[in-house]
């Protein structure tokens, strides 16, 4: 098991030198992080319509679902999920088809949320991809990820921004939205 981790580590460590340097606009910072076109758009004010990828019946897309969905604040929101096989030897390429799937439907999106739940460092080697990375890390709608626990970051993770789980992405997606309306309550 310990070789297989180590083994995981060294080709993640490989994809991400990839990356930065096949990628001029993919830039690792001092800090560790990375610097991609996708982290640097602006999220919307308000967040109203989300494209949601996802595993159909998981438990990731019932966490935000359920968060989204139920929010004390009586916000509304339009989740348009594209539902995919989220881990496997196929996952990465599915994902990716998702993506290629919202930029080619021309509805626009405030933001595209990447959920799952947890699992081992090895159900997480489909994040990991380097064609996903890359496209997630150039996307042209801000991406969201919640496809971990405390403990996992992934590649994908690193190239859009990462919220650890479901329902903090969902958190996240309300509370921005509140402080939108307090602003608006000062004024």
């Amino acid at each position: 098991f310990a070789y297989a981790v180590g083994k995981l580590e060294l080709e993640r460590k490989q994809i991400l030198d990839r990356l930065v340097s096949e990628n001029p606009s993919i830039q690792l910072q001092s800090n560790g992080s990375y610097n991609t076109p996708n982290r640097q758009i602006l999220l919307p004010t308000v967040f109203k319509s989300i494209a949601l990828i996802t595993a159909p019946n998981s438990d990731g897309q019932r966490d935000f679902n359920k968060v989204i969905d139920h929010n004390k604040y009586g916000y509304a929101f339009a989740v348009t999920p594209f539902l995919t096989t989220i881990q496997g030897d196929t996952a990465s390429l599915l994902i990716l088809q998702q993506l290629q799937l919202i930029k080619a439907s021309n509805l626009h999106f405030d933001v595209v949320v990447i959920v799952r739940g947890g699992g081992s460092d090895i159900d997480f080697k489909s994040f990991n991809d380097y064609e996903l990375a890359k496209a997630i890390a150039l996307f042209p709608t801000p991406i969201l990820t919640g496809i971990g626990h405390d403990r996992n970051t992934s590649i994908a993770d690193l190239m859009a921004r990462q919220l650890k789980t479901p329902t903090e992405v969902a958190t996240f997606i309300l509370e921005n939205n509140m402080s939108f309306e307090r602003e608006i309550e000062i004024l």
